[in-house]
């Protein structure tokens, strides 16, 4: 059997960060990108033009280290996303009808260290986050607020990913050092058991 070989061109070099990259995330229509970096600053861009479409910077907040969108339905994918930086900071910014920007909607102190992932359930509405050898999972209200609803008991390891499965009913917790990978079960907004 033969395989042929993918020939991949380049359509565009999207430069504009000063400082090593830690994130990147596409939507899922695949027409914007999320960057961020060491320098502080998340940019978003229209990745089919191959041009930067806005800059928030948040140098105060540290590098920016995790990022998700977090779409209100699969139809339209990049109305929102959220992303957190080195001090524990999680800022949600949500797109604007009129000039189509995106606007702060809210920032909160997530995790005392650094956001190490974040994940989104479309499904629930529900964000989780790591950092701080803990994850957390937070319902997003009609307005784009943040309520915790669930905490992990911190551990000493730190968290590599999240991730929602099963339609968001579960998450995925994995841990770097120890190996470890918990799944949390959810019943509505409660969680119901904790599987190690």
């Amino acid at each position: 059997m033969t395989s042929a070989a993918l020939n991949f061109e380049c359509k565009h070099a999207l430069r504009k960060h000063s400082k090593p990259l830690n994130i990147l995330k596409l939507s899922k229509d695949a027409r914007m990108l999320l960057s961020g970096a060491d320098d502080g600053q998340l940019l978003v861009w229209n990745v089919r033009q191959g041009s930067l479409f806005q800059t928030i910077s948040v140098v105060f907040n540290g590098p920016v280290c995790a990022a998700v969108w977090m779409p209100v339905s699969p139809e339209d994918p990049t109305t929102s996303f959220a992303f957190g930086c080195a001090d524990g900071r999680v800022f949600v910014y949500q797109q604007t009808l009129e000039t189509g920007s995106y606007l702060l909607n809210c920032s909160i102190s997530a995790h005392d260290t650094r956001v190490e992932a974040l994940a989104f359930d479309m499904n629930h509405r529900r964000l989780a986050s790591a950092g701080d050898g803990t994850a957390k999972v937070w319902q997003i209200d009609s307005g784009g607020h943040l309520k915790l609803l669930h905490a992990l008991t911190p551990e000493p390891f730190v968290i590599r990913s999240v991730d929602f499965l099963d339609r968001g009913s579960s998450l995925l917790v994995c841990y770097l050092e120890s190996h470890r990978v918990y799944v949390l079960l959810f019943l509505n907004s409660d969680i119901c058991s904790l599987v190690r």
